[in-house]
């Protein structure tokens, strides 16, 4: 169990008359629960601090990670149905647009075509105790198998899972970028 997990409690997420996702009350116990979270980060300097958290209404959830990302939907989907081969498309457009984002594609190489290895980096220790697995070990993973998770997802979740995760999460908690309607770059 991690620290943060110490301080959760299970409350209803949604307010059917507001159309909230969070209630005032619910909001503040989230803001409490990473607020004690980060103190304790910041006590072990494993982690950095924390975002502020974004809460949206269903209705924008019902419109989709498209949406928010400001991406057509058809090509949203388009490059979805290529899989793997997609993602990697994606990442050499990102590279070619924004040399700072090499990052990414070394992390992407790792996920595919590296064993896992413990290595120490900036954000912490990769793949810790892990001992050497390939993809197809994360891919057959019961817990993948329970999701019905597909190759592409792991990947996905295995790319976000490394410091690749800034080149997602800046671009989608970017307000000024989603206000004028410019495309997420991954």
């Amino acid at each position: 169990k991690c620290r943060a997990e110490n301080y959760i409690e299970i409350a209803p997420n949604t307010n059917a008359n507001t159309g909230e996702i969070l209630s005032d009350s619910e909001y503040e116990l989230v803001r409490q629960i990473v607020g004690k979270a980060s103190e304790e980060s910041q006590e072990n300097r494993l982690f950095e601090a924390p975002y502020v958290l974004q809460i949206g209404t269903r209705v924008a959830a019902a419109m989709g990670l498209e949406h928010r990302m400001s991406v057509d939907t058809s090509q949203f989907r388009q490059r979805s149905a290529k899989g793997v081969e997609g993602i990697e498309e994606e990442v050499q457009e990102l590279v070619a647009a924004d040399p700072s984002a090499k990052e990414v594609q070394f992390w992407l190489h790792y996920v595919l075509h590296e064993s896992t290895s413990e290595e120490v980096h900036r954000h912490g220790t990769r793949d810790k105790a892990r001992g050497q697995v390939r993809l197809d070990h994360f891919v057959q993973h019961p817990k993948a198998a329970a999701a019905h998770l597909t190759r592409e997802e792991v990947v996905a979740l295995r790319l976000y899972t490394s410091p690749a995760f800034r080149f997602m999460n800046g671009p989608l908690r970017d307000e000024d970028r989603f206000g004028r309607g410019l495309p997420c770059p991954l």
